[in-house]
């Protein structure tokens, strides 16, 4: 728990101290992993919005990531861009689909270039993590709103409403 609360809190510092190296390459790159990150959260939308068992949404939506994360580190070579490309992938994918985090980090568990970086899986873990708290936080929150408007629809509908010496209670027995 510390060793994910550390990383919370050093997340943001290395990822700006990244951000400061190479500005050439920095745009390119990261419109190509924009592009790949919403490309893989659509694929990821589509899965988890079939008809598919939840056993299977999980295989496809974990082949889904690992291909896409090998597909966008293919020619990379330095760690801290293997890192940062698995990072936007998985967060994306972790904000289209909270509940299927697990399956995500499956997916870049077995991929040798992402392992072999010290400390690599658990940064990704906190980051999807997350992302996925703050997209499951969102949907309460827009489901909350929805239903308090149902809700506020409702009341406008009612005229009286409280209990007091107007209401008429209607017993079973009589």
């Amino acid at each position: 728990m510390k060793t994910c609360l550390a990383l919370l809190v050093l997340l943001p510092i290395a990822t700006s101290h990244a951000a400061d190296n190479d500005p050439s390459s920095e745009h390119h790159g990261k419109a190509a992993s924009s592009k790949s990150a919403k490309a893989l959260a659509d694929k990821i939308s589509d899965i988890t919005h079939s008809p598919l068992t939840l056993e299977e949404q999980d295989a496809r939506v974990s082949a889904a990531v690992r291909a896409a994360v090998i597909e966008a580190i293919a020619n990379l070579t330095d760690p801290k861009e293997i890192l940062e490309a698995t990072e936007a992938l998985t967060t994306a994918a972790a904000h289209a689909a909270p509940q299927f985090t697990g399956a995500i980090l499956k997916g870049v568990s077995g991929i040798q270039a992402v392992i072999a970086i010290s400390g690599a899986m658990d940064q990704i873990q906190t980051a999807d993590v997350d992302a996925a708290t703050k997209a499951a936080t969102a949907a309460f929150e827009s489901n909350k709103e929805k239903h308090d408007d149902d809700d506020k629809d409702k009341d406008d509908r009612h005229e009286d409403h409280d209990h007091d010496a107007d209401d008429h209670v209607v017993s079973p027995s009589h």
